[in-house]
């Protein structure tokens, strides 16, 4: 505890108390904390060492590609769009499946073309996406969960977690190693992730944490505290959740491959891979389609 509160305190007099998002802790993923702050800058902090590095998304390439993935490049938006994608993508799946059944018997297991021609490629693409389809559905549903919460939430009866307003305004130093303390008694045995500030005056500091159990790295328990005295005003408790709840709440750590272990990541990279391939091999038997190889004349 403080330790953590040390970081808190450190990441609070190197940026003010009013810039800061949250502060995701040091795990045995990563050797350093990492602020965010509220413009999109962030940090990473060592306890000892202080601020390490500043960066920004533009700093580092796997952050435009996060962003690409995430959402197009274009906020909000963009997450809807790929949301969107994503839930059609799932209902492909099932329906590819649904019209290959019938012709089962001609399944070859062929994940490249092996004939000339446009039905050589519509063969590969029917044949692999017959065996990518599991971890095509499983990848683009829980993609579709995450960037469509106002759908999939009410869906999964997993209303988020939301702390109530304090009497107290958020103002001055919080209280960090008394709500630590009562955070840690109230889920004992449970990993502290992330803190997040108030960033306004009425508004409840919180902390992360995972219990054991929990397969999201940073955990879903979230205890809401008042900033000015530490005392915890409500908490969400992850594994008393129903079931439906505790399904949304899995849907990043499988998606992410952060659950399962070595064979589930592989799954999911072979399932992406898969993906892209059928999109190839699609889009090349629609192109052939489309623009047909014209045969020379006879005698030509």
């Amino acid at each position: 505890p403080a330790e953590l509160a040390g970081i808190i305190a450190l990441s609070e007099a190197r940026f003010g108390t009013g810039t800061i998002s949250s502060i995701v802790f040091a795990s045995p993923d990563a050797a350093w904390s990492e602020v965010r702050l509220a413009d999109g800058h962030h940090a990473w902090v060592d306890h000892r060492a202080g601020v390490v590095r500043e960066f920004t998304q533009a700093d580092w390439a796997i952050e435009w590609v996060f962003d690409l993935h995430h959402q197009l490049l274009s906020g909000d938006t963009g997450e809807l769009v790929v949301g969107g994608v994503g839930l059609a993508t799932a209902l492909m799946a099932v329906s590819g499946l649904i019209l290959w059944w019938p012709a089962r018997r001609s399944f070859t297991a062929a994940v490249v073309p092996k004939r000339k021609g446009r039905a050589g490629w519509l063969a590969a693409h029917r044949d692999l996406a017959v065996m990518a389809a599991p971890m095509v559905f499983v990848s683009t549903l829980t993609g579709a969960t995450m960037a469509l919460p106002d759908l999939s939430r009410p869906l999964f009866q997993a209303p988020a977690p939301k702390g109530p307003k304090v009497a107290v305004a958020a103002s001055g130093a919080t209280n960090w190693p008394a709500a630590l303390a009562q955070a840690q008694a109230r889920f004992p045995g449970a990993v502290v992730r992330m803190a997040i500030p108030a960033r306004k005056p009425g508004q409840a500091a919180s902390f992360r944490m995972r219990q054991a159990g929990e397969w999201h790295t940073n955990g879903r328990t979230t205890v809401f505290f008042d900033p000015a005295d530490g005392r915890i005003v409500s908490a969400y408790d992850a594994m008393a959740q129903n079931t439906g709840a505790r399904v949304y709440n899995s849907a990043w750590p499988v998606h992410t491959a952060r659950y399962g272990g070595p064979v589930w990541k592989a799954l999911i990279i072979v399932g992406g891979l898969s993906l892209a391939a059928l999109a190839l091999y699609g889009g090349e038997a629609y192109r052939r389609k489309l623009f047909p190889a014209r045969r020379p004349p006879i005698g030509g």
